[in-house]
């Protein structure tokens, strides 16, 4: 089996469509454990957990796996936008961190930590903001087609 950089090298040299394709082939026994683990230990608290292993996987190309923080060696998921302050377990808010960025962020919002350049939020933003409009939207769509409860009085 190829090492990550080589299998990393060779998803960015393609479009969207084979890269998912060729992470599926790839990557995707290992990622598959580490995603089902965090969307179960989202569930577990309560929270939503619906992150896909094709989407973990993608993220983990943009940012070549290395820490989105630091580019130091990817140790973990981070949540960018915590847990505890409303985060959800989704592709627009995960980010490969290393253990030191992990645990030096902690629970506290990204825009407060001082450590974390202007330009690295930027490029996280940069790749989680459409990521996260377009679940919004998703969410939006899903929700207008529900039905509306008819006044019983």
């Amino acid at each position: 089996m190829p090492s990550t950089p080589l299998i990393v090298a060779s998803l960015l040299s393609l479009s969207l469509k084979e890269r998912l394709r060729k992470a599926n082939r790839t990557m995707m026994p290992k990622l598959s454990k580490v995603v089902g683990r965090l969307n179960r230990a989202a569930r577990h608290k309560g929270l939503v957990g619906d992150l896909r292993t094709a989407e973990w996987a993608m993220t983990l190309a943009h940012f070549h796996h290395r820490c989105a923080y630091c580019g130091g060696e990817y140790w973990s998921a981070d949540h960018f936008i915590p847990q505890v302050l409303g985060g959800i377990t989704s592709a627009g808010n995960l980010v490969p961190a290393c253990w030191s960025c992990n645990q030096r962020k902690g629970p506290s919002h990204p825009d407060h930590c001082s450590w974390i350049s202007p330009s690295v939020l930027a490029n996280i933003h940069a790749y989680l903001d459409p990521l996260l409009l377009s679940r919004e939207t998703q969410q939006r769509m899903i929700s207008s087609r529900l039905p509306v409860a008819m006044d019983q009085t």
